[in-house]
């Protein structure tokens, strides 16, 4: 038990060490590099943010084995991990080697004159290899699936929708709500619905006509209520008890008819109307006359 113990704080120790000799040699390997790139940085704030920049590799050094320990899937993101690790520490290793010839002065070959062109975009080469390890994380894999998923259920459901619209009911209610449609569109156009007949200038208007569209008032005295037997038979004993003023009642009662007449009976006409005057009088019976259309107005309209 004791000696369990103790390996395994001997392992501790000796990781953390090993940690820190990696992050020396990784921050080596980035001094070099801004040895060699902070010639063209730029002055201020600019400049500051190159020099951030400069350190990417060393970053991705530090991250990588950490990655490919607690979040690289077996498959192809590991495989990709392995290969980006390999290329960084490759770029870190050829930009101390660059740097050490550039501040030595000493001659360049060919693959290190052409390896000169490439160390600035050693950063940009770091920023590409963490994308295509992010892209194949496997939660894409799932969340991929899952859309899929979600269009095949949804062709599958239009395809179920567009045969039951084809079915027999279905085109049933569509036919029967196209015909209700069409009948109010129709009858719409055609004005057959409470279309009432107008009364247009210069036509003749019957008296018929006129005692349907237009409620005479009845003087009190033509509204008496009629009587019964043994009524009749009392008023004949009594003889006639209405005094002499009844008669000017009524020419009083007729004039203020003729009046409202007058004032309230119009033939409406295109596009102002014009009053019609409807002349009354009162019969020897005690009954109010209509006048005849004149034969005249008529013949000539006719015409």
């Amino acid at each position: 038990m004791q000696n369990n113990r103790t390996q395994k704080g001997i392992k501790v120790v000796v990781i953390a060490i090993a940690a820190i000799i990696y992050a020396v040699a990784v921050i080596y390997g980035d001094i070099m590099f801004l040895q060699i790139i902070n010639r063209v940085f730029p002055s201020g704030f600019l400049g500051t943010l190159a020099m951030l920049g400069a350190f990417v590799a060393g970053g991705t050094a530090l991250l990588l084995p950490i990655a490919l320990h607690w979040w690289h899937a077996q498959g192809t993101q590991q495989v990709v991990g392995y290969l980006f690790y390999s290329v960084d520490f490759a770029m870190l290793a050829l930009n101390s080697m660059l740097a050490y010839k550039v501040l030595g002065n000493q001659s360049l070959d060919q693959f290190f004159g052409a390896w000169l062109q490439v160390t600035p975009a050693t950063p940009l080469i770091c920023a590409v290899g963490w994308g295509l390890v992010f892209s194949l994380d496997v939660s894409h894999k799932a969340r991929h699936a899952q859309e899929n998923l979600h269009a095949d259920l949804h062709e599958t459901y239009a395809q179920r929708l567009t045969n039951a619209a084809n079915s027999p009911q279905v085109q049933a209610i569509i036919d029967s709500a196209a015909q209700e449609h069409a009948r109010q569109t129709v009858q719409r156009i055609l004005g057959v619905v409470g279309e009432q007949p107008r009364l247009v200038e210069g036509s003749v208007v019957q008296p018929a006509q006129l005692s349907q569209s237009v409620s005479l008032p009845q003087p009190a005295a033509l509204q008496q209520p009629q009587k019964g037997f043994f009524g009749r038979m009392t008023d004949f004993f009594k003889g006639d008890q209405q005094p002499s003023t009844d008669v000017a009642d009524l020419q009083r009662q007729i004039a203020h008819l003729q009046q409202q007449i007058q004032t309230s009976v119009q033939i409406p006409k295109e596009p102002e109307t014009s009053p019609l005057v409807v002349p009354v009088s009162l019969s020897q019976e005690g009954q109010v006359a209509m006048p005849e259309a004149p034969q005249n107005n008529l013949n000539g309209h006719q015409q």
